[in-house]
């Protein structure tokens, strides 16, 4: 056991002694010059920070979001009852179908009109269900045969 304590200590000893000649070897070497020809006390204007706006700044100017959809104007062109028909599959079609998408998805994240207090659109009590399609029903030409399907169409909404 002792030799190999031995052994040990002194291949530690010979690193040591070279890792402190590597140091002095590095120690001793100069940094590399540049040439003479180069000018000097000239500022590298690429690398300033002076001229750079503060973080905050750019930080408030890359914020902007676009924000919740409000539809604050009427359901239809010029603020009319919005026209909408529906495929056999009970589909909205036509040019109509994003803009009731995005009037129903306005209604659903109304606290006011639909409680958000419930877990399940199932379990929402029919009052509520029968204001919101009384409010649907006034601002589009909608049948009571569309009220099914409008009516999913606003619980997965509501969901969301």
């Amino acid at each position: 056991m002792a030799r190999k304590r031995q052994r040990n200590s002194s291949q530690g000893a010979f690193l040591y002694d070279s890792l402190e000649q590597q140091k002095q070897q590095i120690g001793s070497m100069s940094m590399p010059q540049p040439p003479q020809n180069w000018p000097q006390n000239e500022r590298d204007e690429s690398h300033d920070t002076e001229n750079l706006p503060d973080s905050n700044e750019s930080e408030e100017q890359s914020k902007r979001t676009r924000g919740p959809t409000m539809m604050h104007s009427g359901w239809g062109k010029d603020g009319g009852n919005l026209h909408i028909e529906l495929n056999e599959h009970g589909q909205v079609i036509g040019s109509e179908g994003i803009r009731l998408s995005s009037k129903l998805g306005v209604l659903a994240r109304n606290g006011i009109l639909a409680p958000l207090n419930h877990k399940d659109w199932r379990l929402v009590p029919s009052i509520y269900k029968d204001r919101i399609w009384a409010h649907i029903k006034e601002n589009i030409d909608a049948t009571d045969d569309m009220k099914r399907i409008l009516m999913m169409s606003f619980g997965s909404k509501w969901k969301e």
